[in-house]
């Protein structure tokens, strides 16, 4: 096999070592699952570790204030881009200043729902469940 046909079967992943595509090779399979009960002996070897306290900024992933929130935050935004949508120009002083106010405390509120979701998120990565709520806050504020 000439230079260029080994390079393009390489690069094809015809050796499974290509950069766009590569197949997992038996040394690396073993080598995750070292890694992996390496990780279990830490965890067990630390115990229970603490866990935050989150309440102060919701009860719960699934809570009442958490739902009304985003609800809200949603309809005020959509006031806000409806009275302010290529307006700002036309403001007053005064005016400009208390949209900058609306804006910023828009922003406190999308602020405060991702900190939530990113902190429990942040304290169990393997939990699906969490994934799917820290993925879901994150498209609802996106779609603000």
């Amino acid at each position: 096999m000439g230079d260029r046909q080994r390079v393009e079967a390489r690069s094809l992943g015809g050796c499974g070592t290509g950069p766009h595509m590569h197949a997992m090779q038996p040394s690396e399979s073993v080598a995750m699952d070292m890694g992996a009960a390496a990780s279990v002996q830490r965890q067990a070897a630390l115990g229970d570790l603490p866990e935050w306290d989150l309440s102060d900024l919701y009860p719960g992933r699934d809570s009442e204030v958490l739902t009304r929130d985003l609800t809200n935050l949603a309809g005020d935004a959509e006031i806000f881009r409806a009275r302010h949508q290529g307006r700002l120009a036309d403001l007053s002083g005064a005016a400009l200043g208390a949209a900058v106010a609306t804006y910023e405390r828009l922003q406190q509120e999308a602020g405060r729902i991702m900190s939530y979701a990113e902190l429990i998120h942040a304290g169990d990565l393997a939990d699906p469940e969490i994934g799917r709520f820290f993925q879901t806050m994150q498209e609802r504020i996106n779609a603000v």
